[in-house]
């Protein structure tokens, strides 16, 4: 897996990378429904051995969900990478998210790039099983970002 250069917040807004929008609940909640989709689909690849389906339907419900949360806020985004920055910037800086969810975000955004254009990276079973634990939970702490509610394991 190649490791990519990393872009900062503030480069991700000036570059217009990061815009603002109209907040929208309703398209934040919808958008967490069709990321559940989504991991059951990638469920779905894995059962019948299709893992490099499973890994980009997967990698899409985790990236559905985060930028769901800008959505709520009023952000609508131009680039994977500027998702997890604003979520390291206004949600693991302020203390309401673990770092580590942003970690394992960039990690398997990497992931997935490498599966999508890398003509020499297969997916494995295990990095599918991976990706889909991950998932199942960084989607319930989108949506508890988005629902306001106390991150579960939070201090």
């Amino acid at each position: 897996m190649v490791s990519r250069s990393r872009i900062e917040y503030n480069e991700c807004l000036k570059k217009g990378l990061l815009r603002r929008v109209i907040p929208s609940l309703k398209k934040a909640r919808s958008g967490v429904e069709k990321a559940k989709k989504f991991l059951d689909q990638a469920r779905k690849s894995l059962d019948i051995q299709a893992y490099d389906a499973s890994l980009l339907t997967c990698y899409q419900a985790v990236f559905l969900s985060a930028k769901s949360v800008l959505f709520k806020d009023g952000f609508r985004e131009k680039s994977h990478a500027c998702v997890a920055r604003y979520l390291e910037e206004n949600y693991v800086r302020t203390g309401h998210l673990d770092r580590k969810w942003v970690e394992l975000l960039d990690r398997f955004r990497d992931m997935r790039h490498d599966d999508e254009y890398n003509v020499f990276f297969m997916a494995t079973k295990e990095n599918c099983e991976e990706i889909i634990e991950f998932a199942e939970k960084f989607i319930k702490a989108m949506e508890n970002i988005i629902e306001d509610r106390i991150l579960p394991g939070k201090k």
